[in-house]
């Protein structure tokens, strides 16, 4: 197991470690960064731990004041540079490479392409006020509730020699990005998003993207608030795409949750089967899988 913890005092830096079979813990990389950003997410791929650290600073005084909500304490400064920050898993120096400022939220999967890392994510295209406004609102269908912005599943390819291309995955707006664990670490052809869309903009709808084509299917699930879709193969074995799609969707007009499931080839069909709770859950919950419960007595393959 790979983490991340951030250090604001008394010097600002980013400690990396490694947790192994046996539960012992194993240090990483330690990088100073006088503009440490607050960062929410990273990637793996067979070489790295990869991170992308948009320019979100945090206000230290109002921080330690207390005179803010911690996401109304953080500021975006669009002059300063998006950092990709590249930690080897077994040991040794760390790498940065700068990029224009970024705003993302969650990256998909990261793999090495020879030399070169290869790391995806879904980009925001609004301002940092639209973002910080709509996470207290995400549950809300009314005329008033913030609208999600508009978003793009991106791609950034980090050379040996430090540049950074850019290529744009798919217009399609949507977060919470997923895609077939059996893929982490490697290139990987689909993924799966909540998509953006229907009464006061929420997430809404559930979408594919065919990575070589840049297509996009979706499944519109009416006044609804739907988390990230997570991918199940219907076999150990199956190919990419060829299973089912788990998402926990709140019901608005019921105000209830409800779990989904649907084939993952085939969204428009809607969903196959469909498990609803007596409540509701909120937003902001991120789901996984395991196979354990259903069939305690199956090996579980690390």
């Amino acid at each position: 197991m790979y983490n991340f913890g951030l250090d604001l005092l008394p010097t600002p830096r980013i400690r990396t470690y490694r947790v192994d079979r046996a539960g012992r813990a194993h240090r990483l990389a330690t990088v100073p960064m006088w503009d440490l950003p607050w960062n929410h997410d990273f990637a793996l791929t067979a070489t790295y731990m990869v991170f992308v650290l948009d320019p979100i600073l945090p206000n230290i005084p109002k921080i330690a004041l207390a005179a803010d909500s911690f996401i109304d304490a953080l500021e975006f400064k669009s002059a300063k540079a998006t950092r990709f920050l590249l930690v080897p898993k077994r040991g040794g120096r760390a790498r940065i490479v700068e990029h224009d400022a970024l705003l993302h939220m969650h990256l998909t999967n990261a793999y090495d392409d020879g030399d070169d890392v290869v790391i995806e994510l879904v980009r925001l295209d609004t301002a940092w006020e639209n973002v910080r406004a709509m996470t207290g609102m995400v549950n809300l269908a009314t005329p008033d509730a913030p609208q999600f912005p508009q978003s793009r599943l991106m791609q950034y390819r980090i050379t040996k020699a430090g540049a950074v291309v850019e290529r744009e995955l798919s217009h399609r707006s949507g977060e919470f990005p997923q895609y077939d664990w059996r893929r982490s670490t490697l290139e990987h052809c689909y993924s799966y998003l909540a998509g953006a869309g229907g009464p006061a903009g929420l997430f809404n709808a559930l979408v594919k993207i065919d990575h070589r084509t840049g297509d996009a299917t979706s499944c519109d699930l009416g006044a609804s608030s739907v988390g990230e879709p997570l991918f199940v193969p219907r076999v150990p074995d199956a190919a990419e795409d060829e299973g089912w799609l788990l998402a926990l969707n709140h019901d608005l007009t019921e105000n209830r949750s409800q779990l989904l499931v649907l084939d993952a080839r085939d969204l428009g069909k809607g969903p196959l089967a469909t498990a609803w709770l007596n409540h509701h859950i909120p937003w902001g919950f991120h789901g996984t899988f395991t196979r354990r419960l259903a069939d305690p007595g199956r090996p579980v393959r690390l």
